[in-house]
């Protein structure tokens, strides 16, 4: 979950992140990383929890998926797309 720092909402309004300002309407991205069927299962759900805002649906392509400090093995390096084998 990020905080944006302003956001142009569908109430056609800037909503930005002051100092003064207690709102809650200021913009939040919130990222998941899941199957899609997973996420279509879950959106009737958001559909009831969401009073007003966007939801996005996109395809992410992973370029590497590993622990960190981890030496991958020559299997493992072949596999992240665009690497030779060394």
């Amino acid at each position: 979950m990020l905080r944006g720092v302003a956001g142009f909402g569908a109430s056609s309004k800037v909503h930005t992140e002051k100092v003064l300002r207690l709102s809650l309407d200021l913009p939040l991205i919130i990222e998941v990383v899941e199957t899609e069927e997973a996420i279509q299962s879950i959106l009737p759900d958001l559909d009831q929890m969401i009073g007003g805002g966007l939801i996005t649906l996109e395809r992410a392509r992973v370029v590497m998926y590993r622990p960190a400090n981890v030496r991958p093995s020559p299997q493992e390096r072949h596999r992240i797309e665009g690497l030779e084998e060394t």
